[in-house]
Order: structure tokens, then sequence, then C-alpha cells
């Protein structure tokens, strides 16, 4: 239990950050695929979930894991390759983690065709725009600029949100 008003107004507020952090991880799309690609038909039913702040972490770990191979020494060094093969990490990554149903058919580990992973990922990031909205009461950045007419959220916003 908190000692003081200071405190408890302190805990109040990291829990409100807390419940925001959390927010979209019960939101879900349900896409019904009908794709040919070549002579093959793709039907069936996927259902994607809108990533937590955790997930989206997760994805970027994939992308590492994906775009490495171990070193010299034994450790994975990170491989520059191409935007090709970055977006199809990027794909693979992000569809791992946002997929929670799908038809039986579907082992992302064996697609062949990279339009059914674009379909699939585009269709994706359509409905994930759809949670981008301008912040509202957005401070004024270093720039002048306010973050929700485009300005960059900075290192100093961070550290200024994170010390109160």
């Amino acid at each position: 239990m908190p000692e003081n008003r200071e405190e408890q107004e302190h805990q109040d507020r990291l829990q409100v950050i807390a419940d925001q952090l959390l927010v979209g991880n019960d939101e879900q799309l349900t896409y019904e695929m009908d794709l040919i690609v070549g002579k093959r038909n793709f039907k069936g039913q996927f259902t994607l979930r809108r990533p937590s702040v955790y997930d989206q972490t997760r994805i970027g770990i994939r992308i590492g894991e994906l775009m490495s191979a171990p070193g010299p020494d034994g450790y994975p060094r990170r491989v520059y390759t191409d935007f090709y093969h970055e977006n199809l990490a990027l794909m693979l990554a992000t569809l791992e983690v946002v997929i929670v149903k799908h038809p039986q058919w579907w082992k992302i580990d064996e697609v062949r065709d990279e339009e059914l992973l674009a379909a699939l990922y585009a269709q994706y990031k359509g409905w994930q725009a759809g949670f981008r909205e301008p912040l509202s009461g957005a401070s004024q950045g270093a720039s002048g600029s306010s973050k929700a007419e485009g300005g960059r959220l900075g290192d100093a916003d961070v550290q200024g949100s994170a010390n109160g």
C-alpha cells in the first residue's frame, strides 16, 4: 500500500499507462481468403489479432532471428541482404505472431508463394492502419511541431514521460 498521496497518484498514473499498453489484445480480424496464384487456389478463413506492445517486440526479435546467421564465434550476426528479403522476414515474423486461427492447409514454414504472404499481410496492415489515430492533446516536441500533426516523438519526450 502506498505510503502517501503522491505515491498513490504515481501508482495510479502507472496503472493507466499499463492499461493503455494492453489495449488491443482482444481485437481481431476475420479474413476470408480466396486467392488464385498460378494454378493453385488458396481458400480459407484466417483470424488475426492486433498485437500488443509485447507482441511487437516478439515480431522484432523474430525478424532479427530470420535475418541472422552464425558468425565465426558461433554467435548470431545480422545478415544484410536486400529489401525483398527483409520484407519477407517482416511478413513472416508478423504473421507468426498475429495469426490466431487459420485453415488446415496453412503452414507458414512451407509457404512457396510470396503472393500468398503479401495478400494476407496486406489485409492485416490495412486493418491495423485503422487503429492509428492522432494523439489528442499532444504536447509540443523539441522542433515545436505537435506530435498529432506529424511531429516525431524523440528521446527527450520519452525521457520526460518516464520522469513524470
